[in-house]
């Protein structure tokens, strides 16, 4: 008898309607930071990484810098979430203007991979994702400056009452990662 609503939208989008208790929890990129009335809880480890098509002329570049990205044109999320905003700071870290956005995301990032895949558009993706049938035809730029590590994980709002269902859900998500984790596919990144 119990009813379940999942959503699918990044970062921004879930935080909001997790604190305006739309939703009971909601699995995400972790934030840097402290999160205002939420509290969160790691997963897993991933990495979110530059991807370009498998035959995009970026791979082709011996001499391969970020400068290069700089000069691409890019599909991304919003500036509110975190993934667009960690590519913002790793350009202004290097002195680079920010990404020229072509193509503005609102929901999942995975759905910019079809326009990846027939565009010289550049756009980020995590390590899982593209290990996943998203990913097909897509590759990971080869630089670490175009990779960031990050912890993946669930949000709560702090102190909220937690369904019998809901306090169900954030166990099999625990046991979930776990699993991976120790697993050998897991545990090779």
């Amino acid at each position: 008898g119990a009813r379940a609503r999942m959503a699918i939208q990044l970062n921004d989008g879930l935080r909001a309607a997790l604190r305006l208790g739309e939703l009971d929890l909601c699995v995400n990129a972790m934030d840097d930071g402290e999160l205002d009335g939420l509290q969160q809880e790691p997963l897993f480890d991933d990495a979110l990484c530059v991807v370009v098509r498998d035959d995009h002329p970026l791979l082709a570049r011996p001499d391969l810098r970020l400068a290069h990205l700089a000069q691409a044109q890019w599909a991304l999320p919003r500036v509110e979430v975190l993934a667009r905003r960690r590519v913002e700071a790793r350009f202004a870290e290097q002195g680079l203007p920010p990404p020229d956005v072509v193509l503005e995301l609102d929901s999942s990032i995975t759905l910019a991979a079809t326009a990846v895949r027939h565009s010289d558009l550049l756009s980020v993706m995590s390590r899982f994702s593209l290990r996943q049938p998203a990913g097909q035809g897509l590759t990971a730029v080869p630089l670490d400056s175009a990779t960031w590590q990050r912890s993946v994980g669930m949000v709560t709002r702090t102190g909220a009452y937690q369904s019998p269902l809901t306090l169900r859900d954030l166990e099999m998500l625990r046991e979930t990662a776990q699993s991976v984790a120790a697993s050998p596919a897991g545990r090779s990144g």
